[in-house]
C-alpha cells in the first residue's frame, strides 16, 4: 500500500505539435494541385482527341462529296454528252476539260468553295499527282513521297498525322487515289494519242508515259486544328481557374478549421490544467479517518485533500453532532 493514494490527472498535457497540422494542409494541398494538373491535362488531351476525331470525320464529308462528283461525271455526265460531241466536234482534236475532266471540275469546284466563306480557305482538298497534269495538281514533297509508296506497297491505302504547315497545326489526311486504266490511256499515253486540243492546253510533257494499273494520283486532304485547339486550351483555362479558386476555398477552409481546432484544444488544455483529481486507492483509519500518505505518515482527511485538489474546506456542524456535543441547541423538533 506504499504507493496508494497517488494523484493523477485526467489525462495530462497532451503532447503538442503545431507544425503537423501545417504538414497536413501543405500535403493536402499539394494532392489538390496535382488532381487539379492531372484533370486539366486530362480534359485538353480529351478535348484535343474529340477535335480529331472531329477533323477525321470532316475529312471523311470532303472525300465522300468530291468523290461523288466524280462518280457523277463517269456514271451520268460523259454517258450522255459524249455522244452529242462525238456528232459535232473532231474527236481527235477537241478537249474541254470543263466536262470531260472530273478532276478539273473537283478542282474548280474547291475554287468556289473557298472563295464561298472566309474559314473555307483553312481546308484543304488536291488530287495529286507526280507529272500532274494541271500545275494545280502537282503533289508536293510529302505527296510525293506517298505517291512512291503506294507504288511499292499495295495494301498502304491510308496515312494520316497532324502537321504543322506554316505555323498552322492540321490533321493531314493522305489516302490512295486512282490507277491509270485502259481507257484512260488514250489521254497518258503519248502525246500524238491524245487530242490536240489537251496537248495544247498542258503541253506535250505533263501526265504522260503512264501505264495501266499505275497508282497516279492521292487524295490530300488537310483539316485545320488551331481553332479546335485553341478552345480545348480555352478550356481547359477556365478550369484551371476553377480548380485555383476551389484550392484557395479549400485553403481557407482549412485555416478556419486549423485554428478553431486549436483554440478549443487550448481551451481543453487550460481546462483541464485547473483540474485535479484524485484517484487510486486512498488508505483511511477505519477509526479516526486519517488518511496515509505515499511517505507513510498520517493526516487529516482535510488536510490530505486540500494538498492534492483545489477543494477548500469550510467547517461546520451537523444537527446529530450538534445534539450530541451541544444537547438543547439544537433546532427544535
Amino acid at each position: 500500500m506504499g504507493n496508494a493514494g497517488r494523484q493523477a490527472g485526467v489525462g495530462g498535457s497532451p503532447d503538442r505539435h503545431p507544425g503537423l497540422g501545417r504538414q497536413f494542409n501543405i500535403y493536402v494541398g499539394l494532392a489538390y494541385i496535382v488532381f487539379a494538373v492531372l484533370m486539366v491535362v486530362a480534359v485538353n488531351m480529351s478535348q484535343r482527341s474529340l477535335a480529331l476525331e472531329e477533323a477525321r470525320q470532316k475529312s471523311r464529308i470532303l472525300l465522300d462529296r468530291n468523290l461523288a462528283t466524280h462518280y457523277y461525271f463517269t456514271k451520268e455526265l460523259k454517258p450522255a454528252v459524249f455522244p452529242l460531241a462525238a456528232r459535232s466536234t473532231d474527236e481527235k482534236r477537241y478537249f474541254e476539260p470543263t466536262w470531260m475532266s472530273s478532276t478539273y471540275a473537283v478542282r474548280r469546284i474547291n475554287d468556289y468553295f473557298e472563295q464561298l466563306g472566309e474559314g473555307n480557305a483553312h481546308y484543304y482538298y488536291k488530287e495529286c499527282a507526280i507529272n500532274a497534269r494541271s500545275p494545280g495538281n502537282e503533289a508536293n514533297a510529302i505527296e510525293r513521297a506517298f505517291i512512291e509508296k503506294l507504288g511499292g506497297n499495295p495494301r498502304l491505302t491510308e496515312s494520316t498525322a497532324v502537321r504543322t504547315i506554316d505555323g498552322n497545326r492540321f490533321f493531314v489526311v493522305l489516302r490512295r487515289g486512282e490507277m491509270m486504266e485502259k481507257a484512260c490511256l488514250r489521254c497518258h499515253s503519248v502525246p500524238e494519242a491524245a487530242p490536240s486540243d489537251l496537248v495544247a492546253r498542258y503541253g506535250p510533257t505533263r501526265s504522260f508515259g503512264r501505264k495501266e494499273g499505275e497508282v497516279v494520283t492521292a487524295i490530300s486532304i488537310r483539316i485545320p486544328l488551331e481553332v479546335a485547339y485553341a478552345r480545348a486550351n480555352e478550356l481547359s483555362m477556365k478550369l484551371a481557374g476553377i480548380l485555383l479558386v476551389g484550392l484557395m476555398s479549400l485553403f481557407g477552409v482549412q485555416i478556419f478549421v486549423s485554428r478553431r481546432f486549436l483554440q478549443q484544444r487550448r481551451e481543453l488544455e487550460e481546462a483541464r490544467e485547473n483540474v485535479r483529481t484524485l484517484s487510486g486507492f486512498l488508505p483511511i483509519c477505519a477509526s479516526c479517518k486519517k488518511i496515509r500518505d505515499d511517505a507513510g505518515y498520517w493526516e487529516s482527511v482535510e488536510s490530505y485533500i486540500t494538498k492534492h485538489s483545489e477543494a477548500v474546506f469550510s467547517h461546520g456542524i451537523c444537527e446529530e453532532c450538534l445534539e450530541k456535543l451541544y444537547p438543547g441547541y439544537g433546532p427544535e423538533k
